[in-house]
């Protein structure tokens, strides 16, 4: 809560007190509330042929529900795409690239050596295997 009062309000005077508003647009924010990016995943998980890595705060529970875990909800979306993965950033919640940035930013570069890796092996032309006599 305290990471969404900090960076997804404004208007907070120096007590903490105030009148307040959002820092993004108020159509945006109820877009993600209204399923708007279920859209958006069902047009591109067609389309995306590239690796696609979701990452998910290992202590996340805003989307737990009965009978699906946050982390359950976040698979399911990495399994949706063809090169789809799921890393969990540990000890990160709902805020975890304010709270964990640097495990953030190595996963973000792990996934992304990974896809020029992929791609690279991809792209090179085949070589005959040496075989041993």
């Amino acid at each position: 809560m305290h990471g969404y009062v900090e960076g997804g309000v404004v208007g907070l005077d120096s007590t903490g007190f105030g009148s307040v508003g959002l820092a993004c647009a108020p159509d945006s924010e109820a877009a993600c509330y209204r399923g708007a990016g279920r859209a958006v995943l069902a047009r591109l998980k067609a389309e995306v042929a590239c690796p696609v890595t979701v990452l998910v705060g290992g202590d996340s529970s805003h989307l737990d529900r009965p009978g699906r875990t946050t982390r359950e909800h976040f698979a399911a979306v990495a399994t949706a795409f063809r090169s789809g993965a799921l890393v969990e950033v540990a000890g990160g919640g709902h805020f975890h690239p304010q709270e964990r940035p640097q495990a953030v930013a190595d996963a973000v570069e792990a996934a992304a050596r990974a896809a020029l890796t992929e791609a690279a092996c991809a792209a090179a032309p085949a070589r005959p295997r040496l075989r041993e006599h």
